[in-house]
């Protein structure tokens, strides 16, 4: 009972109430950690959320001049060296409890660097049962070692350390048993946080020096121009989703949504889809990411997170796909729907991203649930335009590169051959 009580205060502190989908979590935790571990994890959650922990920030956050200088002697001397190898990685990895994208796309990495019979080491940061996820989600020739950060004065050498969060980056920041140091900036995390404190500590990371690794030309830009820094980036698409032929007969919507995360605009999106709804009764709509009971609506279908086999099978069974985030990277779900055969209606960037055209190969409305509505109007009504916003995406998913070429492009530019 006791258990229950705090998971519930637990959740309303975080605003989460309503969303039972912890459920698995907490089951997972005490299958691993036990009860009580559970329960003081909880209780430190309710400290952190009534008051700063100013602990972590002292132990963690508190890097001195002399941690900034020996870090930038590593990295101007790795800058300096002509011929580089690498055939020992250390990596930072931020924790989770249900590996979403971006753990994916780290430990996709993970499995490549491994295929080249390259030493790894990953450091999981933060308290959590991540290490069986990791474990399930690496391949079986994938030969690693896992610590978690409490090591970190434990760590063997290795050629390079790589950070995949801002979090971890303070980490990295204080590991120089290295000669390079990389950071993979999957989108600028500053955005995760309203200005304050986290925000300035994501900001912070960005000018340690780490070479970027990113996945997206706007970061890409971010590093070089806004912090002076040196990046690369990729792509990364599944080519695993293709369009098929849609045989029902109503239109079919589908809806990306993560109601807890604010980048991206659940409450927007689900005032767009009741316009939408108010004007064309008869357009299917249905919700994929994550479910909660915080929608109502009851012409909304709810399928919750799908895996990459169940999302090919929807998504090239809709026939529009409406996506919003408001930080920097667009992220791959744009992408996914189009490969799918799915027209793409997105919130306007404001950064300067080149993939997603306006008009070409998506749709853009402004963050307002009648400009929503207007946009779907656009291709619901005119079927010219909506083939070529379908055709122009696939031809642009056709010609983005491989993941494996992509991964060997990283892996030169890591060596240097790209400088």
């Amino acid at each position: 009972m006791i258990v229950v009580l705090m998971w519930k205060i637990n959740r309303f502190l975080q605003g989460k109430s309503r969303d039972m989908k912890p459920i698995k979590f907490y089951y997972d935790y005490i299958k691993y950690f036990g009860v009580r571990k559970l329960v003081s994890e909880i209780v430190k959650n309710i400290g952190i959320k009534i008051y700063p922990n100013t602990e972590e920030y002292n132990n963690i956050y508190n890097y001195t001049e002399d941690d900034i200088l020996k870090n930038k002697k590593i990295i101007e001397k790795w800058n300096e060296t002509e011929s580089k190898t690498i055939n020992s990685i250390t990596w930072f990895v931020p924790a989770f409890y249900t590996p979403f994208a971006g753990i994916y796309t780290i430990l996709e990495y993970v499995n490549f660097f491994a295929s080249k019979d390259i030493i790894q080491n990953l450091v999981l940061v933060g308290d959590n049962v991540a290490i069986e996820y990791c474990k399930n989600l690496l391949k079986n020739n994938t030969a690693i070692t896992i610590y978690n950060e409490t090591q970190l004065n434990d760590l063997p050498y290795t050629d390079i350390g790589i950070a995949t969060s801002w979090g971890t980056a303070y980490y990295l920041l204080r590991f120089n048993n290295t000669k390079g140091k990389f950071y993979f900036i999957q989108d600028d995390e500053r955005l995760h946080n309203p200005i304050g404190l986290e925000y300035m500590l994501a900001e912070q990371t960005y000018r340690f020096g780490f070479i970027g690794i990113t996945n997206a030309k706007c970061l890409k830009e971010m590093v070089i121009k806004e912090f002076g820094g040196r990046a690369k980036n990729y792509y990364y698409t599944s080519k695993i989703y293709k369009p098929k032929e849609h045989k029902n007969k109503e239109w079919k919507l589908c809806f990306y949504s993560r109601p807890d995360n604010p980048r991206n605009g659940f409450n927007l999106g689900i005032e767009g889809l009741k316009e939408i709804h108010k004007r064309h009764p008869d357009v299917k709509i249905v919700n994929s990411g994550q479910k909660t009971e915080r929608l109502k609506e009851k012409y909304i279908t709810q399928l919750g997170k799908l895996s990459p086999k169940e999302l090919q099978e929807f998504y090239a069974g809709c026939d529009v796909g409406i996506y919003i985030v408001f930080s920097r990277h667009t992220g791959i779900i744009p992408f996914d729907l189009m490969m799918c055969g799915c027209a793409v209606l997105t919130n306007k960037r404001f950064y300067n991203e080149t993939d997603l055209i306006n008009m070409e190969n998506c749709i853009m409305f402004e963050p307002t649930p009648s400009s929503i509505a207007d946009c779907f109007d656009l291709i619901y009504n005119d079927r010219k335009i909506y083939k070529r916003i379908v055709d122009n995406g696939l031809k642009f998913t056709d010609s983005i590169p491989s993941i494996e070429s992509e991964m060997n492009k990283i892996f030169n530019f890591m060596k240097n051959k790209y400088m």
